[in-house]
């Protein structure tokens, strides 16, 4: 019988995620484009099967997963907001079923704290661990800024 993720390990991926963030949210500063909160991007419903929580006796079942929403691929502000909040939830869905693909969507490979979060999710589901979550990640975004650089199309920074 497996074990669940010990709560040392689970500390570890949250500090690594929250220094994910920092790296997503920037420390520029150039024109701030504010924009009303959008509603989260959607998450596909079970077909048939009810979802089951993680537990201690075994990982979570019938896990939703989420769905790219179309603003992602948009050079907005909206869509800078839409893809940190896909990928917040893409994390929660790596987190409870070792499936990284969501994240992958979002990420570049060059990010090393990426690379990091995605290999550590997919080796405790390899090797027959489990994580047990308390509630889902929640994110606050302040604003969305719009950064230039003349040398390149324009960034978008999110600030958490």
């Amino acid at each position: 019988m497996t074990t669940p993720l010990k709560k040392r390990s689970v500390i570890k991926i949250a500090s690594l995620a929250i220094g994910l963030a920092l790296v997503l949210s920037g420390c520029s500063a150039s024109q701030a484009d504010e924009i009303p909160n959008d509603p989260s991007p959607s998450i596909e419903a079970a077909e048939t099967k009810e979802y089951v929580a993680a537990s201690p006796n075994g990982p979570a079942q019938n896990v939703p997963k989420p769905v790219l929403p179309e603003a992602v691929h948009d050079n907005s502000a909206a869509g800078a907001r839409a893809t940190v909040e896909y990928f917040w939830q893409a994390v929660d869905y790596g987190r409870l079923t070792g499936d990284t693909e969501p994240i992958e969507q979002v990420t570049h490979y060059v990010c090393e704290a990426c690379n990091q979060l995605i290999y550590k999710w997919e080796q405790i589901y390899a090797d027959g661990a489990w994580a047990v979550l308390d509630g889902e990640t929640s994110i606050q975004i302040g604003e969305v800024q719009q950064n230039f650089d003349e040398d390149s199309d324009e960034a978008w920074t999110a600030v958490l």
